[in-house]
């Protein structure tokens, strides 16, 4: 195999390994990603919710879901063992599948007790409906003081009643007079807009890079296909002598003369390789107690 052909062979396995591995960070992390309860919307290893408390996110998140798709779930981690908040926060989201696929209007809300921080982070379709400055204004009123003061459970519960009641103001339902069996939910409320429009963009900008890359292996293949412009007896220039008669150089007092051969072409610089991944998403069943799939891109609030 010619050394140009290895060396685009090897530009393409570079290629397909770097699309493959796309979400290759986040399956680094998933085994140190707890599985979430039984009852989906709390997860207390930590063991700082009271029974009443945990009993409260569980019916109100039954009204929640059933009429919006939404979900706020709690969870209280001793610690993220090492793993910085958000990127803790982002995988369990995505790995638990808060919140609707149609609407990816799921919230977490994360404490790591031991290493004394906390972190709350919405679905990319709650971006502009609940954005990050109103959350930190929660934040900073209803769960950084109850946090300081170690008061956990408090402090949950008033962010968790105020993300709640922000929520139904925006769907425009009322979760106070629902009482039903949790499950699927059928949309209720007022239709609202979400970001679902970002997913096409994301779309389109890996299918421009993914043009760009196969138009670089073909410019690639095309430019190591040749070995130089090739002469075939037309137009004029330098001097061709015939194949068949020996080239006889000038002689300079005894020294012979011949001119060196002409080096062969350059072909420029082979292109680089290119590497990249694109997060990966996963989502829980849908129905009941569960993930309904939705999806994170990462950000949100909280203390580092």
């Amino acid at each position: 195999m010619k050394k140009h052909q290895l060396s685009a062979l090897l530009l393409c396995v570079v290629l397909l390994f770097s699309l493959a591995s796309c979400g290759g960070k986040e399956g680094d992390y998933s085994s140190r990603i707890p599985d979430a309860s039984d009852m989906f919307y709390v997860l207390d290893t930590a063991e700082v919710i009271t029974s009443a408390t945990r009993n409260h996110i569980v019916s109100r998140n039954d009204a929640l879901f059933a009429l919006t798709g939404a979900q706020v779930v709690v969870a209280c981690v001793p610690s993220t063992e090492g793993m910085d908040i958000g990127e803790y926060a982002m995988q369990m989201f995505n790995k638990w599948g808060i919140g609707s696929a149609e609407r990816n209007n799921g919230v977490l809300i994360l404490l790591s007790i031991q290493d004394d921080t906390y972190w709350v982070l919405q679905g990319k379709g709650l971006e502009e409906l609940l954005p990050s400055g109103t959350l930190k204004q929660m934040v900073n009123t209803l769960l950084e003081p109850h946090f300081a003061a170690k008061e956990y459970d408090a402090g949950t519960l008033a962010l968790f009643d105020a993300v709640c009641a922000h929520l139904a103001s925006v769907y425009n339902v009322t979760l106070d007079t629902w009482s039903g069996a949790p499950g699927p939910y059928n949309p209720g409320g007022t239709e609202v807009k979400n970001n679902s429009g970002s997913e096409t963009i994301d779309i389109l900008i890996w299918a421009i890079l993914i043009v760009i890359i196969i138009l670089v292996i073909a410019a690639y293949f095309n430019s190591a296909s040749g070995s130089g412009p090739k002469n075939h007896g037309g137009g004029g220039g330098g001097y061709r002598r015939p194949r068949s008669t020996p080239y006889i150089g000038r002689s300079y007092g005894g020294y012979t003369h011949r001119p060196m051969p002409p080096r062969p072409g350059n072909y420029g610089p082979r292109p680089g390789g290119f590497s990249g991944g694109i997060g990966g998403r996963t989502g829980g069943s849908f129905g009941g107690r569960s993930g309904g799939g939705g999806i994170s891109r990462g950000g949100g609030v909280g203390r580092r």
